[in-house]
């Protein structure tokens, strides 16, 4: 996993590049294939603003906040990835157990036919 860290018209302190490592890194247990992860932080007049970009299983996924420290702007932009991240493995367990409507009509036509064959004799 690579993560990127980029400022514009902001000098980051070590310990808010620290906090960002930490709360970046931990969104490995979410999502194991996580090949980048891009921190953008900004400052416009009075306003932060935290961008991430992440790209993980072929696709990318974006999440933005502003606030009014960087610290703020951090969390909240990464609790929103963690919900997009959460919601993708969501859908993807979901699916595992899933038949199609084909094979669960083939399996209970299988289990309504007998299964021997009587011959009655008379006799």
């Amino acid at each position: 996993m690579r993560l990127q860290i980029t400022t514009r018209h902001y000098e980051l302190p070590a310990d808010l590049k620290t906090l960002a490592e930490e709360r970046l890194t931990r969104l490995k247990k979410f999502f194991d294939q996580i090949m980048d992860i891009g921190l953008v932080l900004s400052t416009e007049k009075h306003r932060n603003h935290a961008e991430i970009t992440l790209r993980a299983g072929g696709r990318d996924w974006k999440a933005s906040a502003e606030a009014g420290d960087m610290r703020s702007a951090i969390d909240d932009a990464a609790a929103k990835i963690e919900i997009q991240l959460k919601k993708h493995k969501g859908r993807l367990t979901g699916k595992k157990g899933r038949t199609h409507l084909g094979e669960a009509m083939a399996d209970e036509a299988r289990a309504a036919e007998p299964t021997g064959v009587e011959i009655e004799e008379e006799g």
